[in-house]
């Protein structure tokens, strides 16, 4: 389904029970764009600033529309890329022990993080967006197709999905029950449009 305008987005409560607006959490599974140009993206359309937790896992702070979070979605990828950053010495002349032991760690990494991207995606993890601006990501999901993401549908060994997490107008179970029977209902639906891979 293509959105396209700002009204579309719109669920039909924006506000929540406490008058606030509505919020949605994102999250974006994909492959073929590295780090690097996927930050350069969220940079170009959000501004704020990169950290690099790691090679597997990135932190944007203080952007337009709150902090972002960028990693390879795989816990023992993320663990191990954390360890190695803890362990390696930049201080290690080359020619010594500790600088061969260094290169051959930033080798090991570069391996295991391009093997990894084979199996596992991206993932683009947004702040939680108010309901009137999750338009906003509609540029860079355009710029990252752009730059050459793919999706579930590029490969058999792919099982990718965009998350919407909206909160919910109100927290009385009355409310709750009506979203569950409704996901419910709509499930073999939004199934067969979006032909799930199962």
């Amino acid at each position: 389904m293509k959105l396209d305008n700002e009204q579309q987005w719109l669920p039909p409560i924006c506000e929540t029970a406490s008058g606030d607006e509505r919020r949605v959490g994102v999250e974006i599974e994909y492959a073929g764009v590295d780090a690097s140009e996927a930050s350069r993206l969220l940079l170009s359309h959000f501004g704020g600033s990169a950290e690099a937790l790691s090679r597997a896992e990135f932190m944007f702070r203080d952007t337009r529309l709150g902090d972002f979070k960028l990693e390879l979605d795989a816990n023992a990828v993320k663990q191990l890329a954390g360890l190695h950053e803890k362990v390696a010495s930049p201080e290690a002349a080359p020619g010594t022990v500790e600088g061969l032991a260094d290169s051959v760690g930033e080798l090991a990494m570069d391996l295991v993080t391009q093997a990894a991207e084979q199996l596992v995606p991206w993932e683009i993890v947004s702040p939680p967006i108010p309901v009137s601006k999750l338009h906003q990501l509609t540029p860079l999901v355009s710029d990252l197709r752009q730059a050459g993401a793919l999706g579930t549908r590029h490969a058999l060994r792919y099982a990718f999905g965009v998350h919407l997490n909206p909160e919910l107008p109100a927290l009385d179970a009355a409310t709750i029950v009506r979203y569950l029977r409704a996901y419910f209902v709509l499930y073999d639906w939004i199934a067969a449009q979006e032909q799930v891979d199962t």
